[in-house]
């Protein structure tokens, strides 16, 4: 039996299956009562997507790179799909292709929550574009402890938390009544944040294998990513006020690290210029210095707290300046047992924390 797609319209689908199947090239595709799904694993993800068509198309299993490659090349907007001794027949137009297909067992899908809870899409989303930027990568030292985005409930209130040992960003969602931690891999937070955009609602389920994100049309689904949060720490700053503290517009502040950190010298740890923030009653600056000279900038704040010097990196303290926009920044300072903390007016569900170097 013939099945009618709009072509246009199933290319971001085969696009994110195709991108999980790189490994295994393999994807799965079915259609029943005029509904195509789409589905992809890479033996630890699992993704599956589906799209209104017109007909029906037996379980095919075939190289998704490939399909996305020759749908997206054809000429119409209509393309019919027909499997047709074991090869898929593509007719768009004038154009016709022929693809081999694979004929293997898929892998088991069964997936059972063992929590629940649902949030605004466009929430959720947020939450992960503000945290993600903030997670260890693959050659940081952290990588080891923490990896991938938090997500957690707890005393009524859901959070997102990204980490890398030297800053936390954390993002208040919203209220959930259920107590639940899980952790989405980069490829979740991808998949999710492009293909759940313009939906409503996303649910959530967890288990002690899995964490699983659905959707009207896509499911996503992730393994369970063990990790050492620094969650108690994240929430005794959520509820923190400090008194020593001054605003300062972003744009300024990240101007100001960039005119600097050409002369920081390179810390080990974080691979990145190390700049030093002078707070006092004289006159606010930041500097730099290395075996190749000194840089010093004033900066137009109005500190009326006791001295105070920290020390940063300058790679991580401009992504956490990056993810605040173009707001005016609160920057709360403390002893040096404290990290910096950084909020802006406007933005109340959300602040990172910068922890500082020796100086």
């Amino acid at each position: 039996m013939t099945l009618t797609v709009n072509r246009p319209a199933i290319l971001p689908a085969l696009a994110a299956a195709a991108k999980i199947a790189r490994g295994v090239r393999e994807i799965r595709m079915q259609a029943i009562k005029n509904v195509l799904t789409i589905e992809a694993t890479d033996m630890e993800h699992w993704v599956a997507f589906t799209l209104p068509a017109k007909g029906r198309l037996e379980p095919v299993q075939i190289d998704g790179q490939r399909l996305h490659d020759v749908m997206a090349s054809l000429l119409e907007d209509e393309a019919k799909l027909e499997l047709k001794d074991g090869a898929l027949k593509i007719q768009c137009g004038k154009g016709r292709r022929t693809m081999a297909t694979v004929s293997q067992e898929w892998p088991s899908v069964e997936f059972e929550p063992d929590v629940t809870v649902a949030f605004e899409a466009k929430r959720l989303i947020e939450a992960l574009a503000f945290c993600a930027p903030h997670v260890a990568a693959p050659s940081d030292i952290a990588k080891a402890f923490i990896s991938g985005v938090r997500l957690y409930a707890e005393k009524g209130k859901a959070r997102a938390m990204g980490a890398d040992g030297m800053q936390i960003a954390l993002f208040e969602i919203g209220p959930c009544e259920e107590a639940f931690a899980a952790t989405l891999s980069p490829t979740c937070v991808d998949l999710v944040s492009r293909m759940a955009a313009e939906q409503e609602q996303i649910e959530i389920g967890v288990n002690g294998r899995a964490t699983e994100f659905r959707w009207s049309d896509g499911i996503v689904r992730g393994p369970r990513i063990e990790g050492d949060y620094p969650i108690a720490l994240a929430n005794k700053a959520a509820e923190m006020e400090r008194a020593d503290s001054f605003e300062i517009d972003t744009k300024e502040l990240l101007a100001t690290i960039r005119s600097v950190r050409a002369l920081g010298t390179e810390d080990r740890m974080t691979k990145s210029a190390c700049i030093k923030l002078v707070l006092d009653k004289a006159g606010s600056r930041m500097s730099a210095i290395s075996a190749m000279g000194e840089a010093e900038q004033e900066i137009g704040v109005n500190y009326a707290g006791p001295g105070w010097t920290g020390g940063f990196a300058a790679a991580r303290m401009e992504r956490m300046l990056a993810s605040f926009g173009d707001a005016v920044l609160n920057v709360q300072v403390g002893d040096h047992n404290t990290p910096m903390r950084l909020d802006a007016a406007g933005l109340e569900d959300r602040f990172g924390l910068l922890f500082g170097l020796r100086v």
